[in-house]
């Protein structure tokens, strides 16, 4: 009996531990399987992201060229109207999936600005283009709200719209009239909500035939709304004979309130070959360095900036360092993804490095979102362009940042006693602790060495550990006179701090402030001023 009992013990023991490892096999198997599934969508995030930036140099330089080809004909021929509407569709495309892998992924952030909302609508609903074939239908655009003040984001706005239209076209391909109506409705507790519905007139009372819209799209645009917070209903009335779809979006007002901005036409010439290393010589014009290894960029940005600039190339990261170096241009302009180093060691490497550390850098990416933009950012570049970008913008910005380092130059100036005025540092020009430092460190060597009459720039250059072509270019950026003409400058203003303050001959002026005779000090002295050193001192009386 006892033996009895024991095998019947013995049997539910293994049958328990048989359960037991079938539950941890299946467990183990669905571990498995989500680890691939993530695995997937790991990798499907990456091609997207790949994908899409590798399309967005080539779609630059085409959209740069058809603009270009616009800009040429005071009528714009019909197929280069379709090539522009095509290249704004792929552009809107590469944007869908990158928010399509943003969204997957959980990282997808809405670029709200608060702004008048109704005349964006109107635009979009004026911009959209049906097949060439169906230019008979009609679409319209109703609004009770001539202004309405609310949050948006454009581009998923666009998305949202966009399938609305999409939609009603399939629904609809031989119809008259889609219209589209907007409103304003109150919810519950007060809550606004702005209504959208699209009213697409039928052909006769009977219910449309329902055309599947893709997977990929239905799936987006479905994570999307509830994102936004928004809902989409449709409905087919037959006895009216219309399809209806409204789309209602969640009204708030707390996103900054939006600047509009409009860029005219880009105005680029054909690609040509350009060789490794090109200056273009412009007399007294800035010099810019581009760092880039894509040959059609290269020849785009060069037609955008040659005719007003000095340029210089570089095809890789690292020789885009080396040329900095060793010319210290005005403006760098970088792409991220380079050969050797990349943008973003090009940039850390230049804004940490005493000769190039004043120079404004431009990071062109086709990478897009927050965090690649505050990497860029982090590593010192003053402005992160994304791809693709507007001819005129990227001039805008080189004729700001021009701009920027001017207003600096004044500031420098008057911190160094070289100018009348008081001024104290522009509030949007932050990245120049290392120029304060240097240009005192300057100052310091010259004052320091002011009664030597033989001073000179290379004496200067051996003090700094510096080569003689980078401080002038350096100095020259940032003061706007050379070393030669700011040793002078230094030593004019210590000859009229002793003209105010002493009674010392003009002679022994003249030699205390570095000139080797009373003559030239007062050549120089009424070039400056005005007056002889005499006459300055007898107006003060």
């Amino acid at each position: 009996m006892l033996e009895l009992i024991g095998l019947y013990i013995l049997v539910i023991l293994l049958l328990g531990a048989l359960l037991y490892m079938r539950k941890q096999h299946k467990e183990q198997g669905h571990k498995l399987r989500q680890e691939q599934q993530e695995e997937m969508a790991r990798f499907r995030e990456s091609l997207f992201r790949q994908i899409t930036r590798d399309l967005r140099t080539p779609i630059t330089v085409i959209a740069g060229a058809s603009d270009q080809l616009a800009a040429k004909t005071t009528e714009i021929p019909s197929e280069l109207q379709l090539i522009q509407a095509n290249i704004s569709r792929l552009i809107h495309q590469i944007r869908y999936l990158q928010d399509l892998s943003l969204l997957e992924a959980g990282q997808l952030k809405l670029q709200l600005e608060q702004g008048d909302i109704t005349p964006h609508l109107q635009q979009l609903v004026d911009s959209w283009h049906f097949p060439q074939e169906d230019l008979q239908i009609e679409l319209d655009f109703l609004s009770e709200l001539e202004h309405f003040i609310m949050d948006f984001d454009r581009v998923r706005l666009i998305y949202l719209v966009s399938h609305l239209l999409d939609q009603a076209y399939r629904q609809n391909p031989q119809g008259k009239l889609i219209k589209l109506e907007v409103a304003v409705e109150i919810a519950e507790q007060q809550q606004e909500k702005l209504k959208l519905r699209l009213i697409n007139r039928l052909p006769s009372k009977a219910v449309p035939m329902i055309e599947e819209e893709g997977k990929v799209a239905r799936n987006f645009i479905t994570k999307l709304l509830a994102f936004m917070q928004a809902d989409l209903k449709r409905k087919v009335l037959v006895k009216e004979g219309t399809y209806h779809q409204t789309l209602r979006l969640v009204v708030t007002r707390k996103a900054p309130k939006a600047e509009p901005i409009k860029l005219p036409a880009a105005e680029i010439i054909q690609a040509t070959n350009i060789p490794e290393e090109l200056i273009l010589e412009h007399e007294d014009a800035p010099l810019i360095l581009i760092a880039e290894d894509h040959p059609d960029l290269v020849n785009l940005l060069s037609q955008i900036l040659g005719e007003q600039y000095n340029l210089m190339i570089a095809r890789n990261g690292q020789q885009g360092i080396d040329l900095a170096l060793r010319h210290v241009p005005d403006i760098m302009i970088t792409d991220v993804m380079m050969p050797q180093k990349d943008g973003y060691e090009l940039c850390y490497t230049l804004k940490n490095h005493e000769s190039t550390s004043h120079i404004p850098i431009i990071m062109m990416s086709a990478k897009t979102g927050k965090h690649s933009r505050l990497t860029g950012l982090r590593q010192g570049a003053d402005v992160y362009l994304e791809k693709p970008f507007q001819p005129e913008e990227l001039e805008a910005i080189v004729d700001s940042l021009l701009e920027q380092r001017r207003r600096l130059q004044s500031y420098y100036l008057s911190v160094s006693g070289l100018s009348e005025e008081g001024l104290s540092r522009p509030s949007s020009d932050l990245p120049d602790q290392l120029e304060d430092a240097f240009l005192k460190k300057v100052r310091q060597l010259i004052e320091e060495q002011l009664e030597q009459q033989d001073f000179s720039v290379e004496q200067l250059s051996q003090l700094l550990f510096m080569d003689p072509s980078n401080l002038y270019r350096k100095v020259k950026a940032l003061t706007g006179l050379s070393p030669l003409q700011y040793i002078q400058s230094l030593r004019l203003r210590h000859a009229k701090q002793l003209l105010r303050e002493s009674d010392e001959s003009i002679i022994s002026v003249a030699l205390s402030s570095g000139f080797n005779s009373a003559g030239y000090f007062s050549r120089v002295f009424k070039k400056d001023t005005g007056m002889t050193p005499s006459a300055y001192r007898e107006q003060l009386k």
